[in-house]
């Protein structure tokens, strides 16, 4: 069976910007393989290679919530928005419900994407990409400004994409959206200011997997840092 760990904020300790922290382990759902979790007002999402499961209680119970598919997905990315959630597959599908209430919809996309892996997603921004994978070195980035009513193709230059991660941290002193893409090839973090139409790189070689962003503010972990 897996498990959640669920962070809880307790005090602040040794200075202003350090927290004291301790993790509670809760029961995920049975034989079910966690690949992503969403929190929206208190409701827990998690993905699976057996659909999608939520819960309203911090995850003490859990419940499946796979209405709308017309099929069992493996889940690969969830991402939420307001009172939107989305989820990717490894069928290359992409699907939107409201909430809190979950009934699964599914958004056209100009092509499907195997599988995608990456999902972000801000207002009415949403960018879903796929990395390499075993039929292709070719990653695909897709942008939608518009809830995912139209698609565009970007890149960031190079026919080749493996996107490692994505994030978005929103810049106060200039009002801009900045999007970060961590990619294997070509190696390094990418940065973008127009939704994704133009990108520039801003390391070399970082193996940046995760991530948390604030307003002006991203951190990140992985290899190579």
């Amino acid at each position: 069976m897996r498990r959640i760990m669920l962070l809880f904020i307790l005090s602040m300790i040794a200075s202003p910007t350090s927290f004291g922290a301790t993790w509670r382990s809760l029961n995920g759902p049975p034989t079910a393989e966690i690949k992503a979790i969403s929190v929206s007002d208190g409701l827990v999402i998690i993905g699976t290679f057996s659909g999608a499961y939520f819960s309203r209680d911090t995850g003490q119970a859990w419940s499946t919530c796979n209405a709308g598919f017309d099929s069992v997905y493996s889940i690969t990315a969830l991402a939420a928005s307001s009172s939107t959630i989305y989820a990717a597959t490894t069928s290359g599908k992409l699907f939107w419900s409201a909430l809190p209430n979950i009934f699964w919809r599914q958004l056209d996309l100009p092509a499907p994407l195997y599988p995608i892996a990456h999902l972000l997603v801000r207002d009415s921004l949403i960018i879903a990409a796929s990395g390499s994978n075993r039929y292709t070195i070719q990653g695909t980035i897709l942008v939608s400004t518009n809830a995912g009513s139209t698609w565009e193709d970007r890149d960031i230059g190079s026919t080749s994409i493996n996107v490692t991660t994505f994030a978005s941290v929103f810049d106060t002193t200039f009002h801009t959206l900045i999007l970060f893409c961590g990619s294997g090839n070509p190696s390094g973090v990418f940065s973008s200011s127009d939704t994704g139409r133009s990108w520039r790189r801003i390391s070399g070689p970082l193996g940046f997997t995760a991530n948390y962003t604030v307003p002006n503010f991203l951190y990140v972990h992985g290899e190579n840092l």
